[in-house]
């Protein structure tokens, strides 16, 4: 009978079974002063263990590899972009693992440095195929995941803090992440300087319909941080062109079981049509 042939898995487990731990500590060595990508992903990998880590350390790490890929000119093509790309992505597991380890403050500053570098990197590269775009994206869905999770009050102000500023200095001006800052912190409104930070930066949005529909988020939250639940769920009404508002009136009727409701609300979403006041931005 022909012997089973053993998984990669069952090879690996058996070949860390047999390594001594000074044979695998050097390995580690070796290969961390070759590589860049490993290097990378095992100082991301236990970060827990750095008592310097901050948002300095992890752009370090992607500068690294965003000269790995330049050409002699300084600038990347396409084909370069992914391979920044596909280091890029060990960090953002390395962020969804912190978050799933409820290490939130590692996870938000290895979210906010790839979205600073990799927008840095938009003026020299080629992202026709969109890799540095995702990476940003995929970044900051997670800090706006965290903003909506109701974080513990450190992590609330190191992310309320961060949007701020980055708002204040355009970092993010030229693309949909700067209003996207600007709604993370209002999700994260507490104080009465948060809010009147937020409502004069909202005031200063270019008026597209997508900036219109961000404008009426921020309103949103900021009525619902200073005037409660009622005002709020009025002001969903009086804007339910918005889809966003649209959405939120709908869970909200199913989770009330009031079902003619829903229906009228999806309904109006098929048609296009609206009910309530209209739409209102300030």
């Amino acid at each position: 009978m022909k012997k089973k042939r053993k998984t990669i898995a069952e090879q690996v487990d058996e070949l860390l079974e047999k390594a001594t731990h000074d044979e695998l500590k050097q390995f580690m060595r070796e290969q961390s002063s070759l590589n860049v990508k490993f290097r990378n992903l095992l100082l991301s990998s236990f970060v827990q263990y750095n008592a310097d880590e901050s948002k300095e350390f992890y752009e370090k790490q992607i500068k690294a590899i965003l000269r790995s890929a330049k050409e002699s000119d300084g600038s990347f093509d396409w084909y370069d972009a992914g391979q920044v790309s596909d280091g890029v992505d060990h960090l953002l597991e390395s962020a969804k693992k912190q978050i799933d380890n409820q290490n939130f403050k590692s996870a938000v500053l290895i979210c906010t440095a790839i979205m600073e570098q990799m927008v840095g990197a938009f003026h020299y590269a080629d992202d026709s195929n969109g890799d540095i775009a995702y990476a940003i994206e995929a970044a900051y869905e997670m800090l706006y995941t965290l903003a909506a999770s109701q974080p513990a009050e450190d992590i609330r102000k190191t992310i309320i803090d961060y949007a701020l500023s980055a708002v204040d200095k355009r970092v993010y001006a030229d693309g949909d992440w700067h209003p996207g800052m600007l709604r993370i912190a209002a999700m994260l409104l507490k104080t009465e300087g948060e809010i009147e930070s937020v409502v004069m930066e909202r005031d200063q949005l270019q008026r597209s319909e997508h900036d219109m529909e961000t404008a009426q988020s921020i309103n949103y939250e900021v009525i619902l941080k200073t005037k409660g639940k009622k005002e709020a769920e009025d002001f969903l009404e009086a804007n339910i062109a918005n889809p966003e508002f649209r959405r939120k009136v709908l869970q909200r009727a199913l989770a009330q079981g009031n079902y003619s409701k829903a229906v009228l609300t999806a309904q109006g979403g098929v048609d296009g049509e609206t009910f309530g006041a209209g739409t209102q931005v300030s």
